[in-house]
């Protein structure tokens, strides 16, 4: 999971850049390794941006998220993942998410900040509470015009 400071409006690729560039910092065991945000699109759910043929993911205290990959479609999480890359637990519950569920697209951009392109007043981004079993639901929103926290995952 990221510092609580991404922009939501700055798009798919600013989140993906800001996720990999936390890695490179850390360096360590993330060298070479690539991270995407888990976040949702209106034409993709978080879940679709990962390869759910791979090994499930595991926080850095070992503890899997997943008994599959695959299972974060259905959002059968096995633990919370409230731990920055650090490994430190996170002091910011809420997370930007973008829908209603991992596995579903934002129904609209009124679930995403126009698909992370807007902080207009009123546009508002569905989060996700970390430091629950059911963090991979919609748990509230918030206004776009803030920085917040995304999901980091390993491609």
């Amino acid at each position: 999971m990221s510092q609580p400071t991404v922009d939501l409006t700055g798009g798919i690729a600013a989140f993906d850049a800001h996720c990999q560039a936390e890695a490179d910092t850390r360096g360590g065991i993330f060298i070479g390794r690539s991270f995407r945000a888990l976040v949702a699109t209106t034409s993709q759910s978080p879940a679709e941006r990962f390869d759910m043929s791979r090994p499930t993911w595991a926080r850095l205290d070992g503890v899997r998220l997943f008994e599959r990959a695959s299972d974060l479609h259905q959002g059968i999480a096995n633990t919370t993942v409230g731990y920055l890359a650090s490994g430190a637990r996170s002091l910011a519950p809420i997370v930007a998410l973008g829908s209603g569920h991992v596995g579903q697209r934002a129904s609209s951009e009124a679930d995403n900040c126009g698909d992370w392109q807007t902080d207009d007043d009123g546009t508002v981004v569905r989060t996700s509470r970390s430091t629950t079993i059911d963090w991979v639901t919609d748990d509230a929103t918030l206004p776009c015009r803030f920085s917040n926290a995304v999901y980091c995952f390993e491609e």
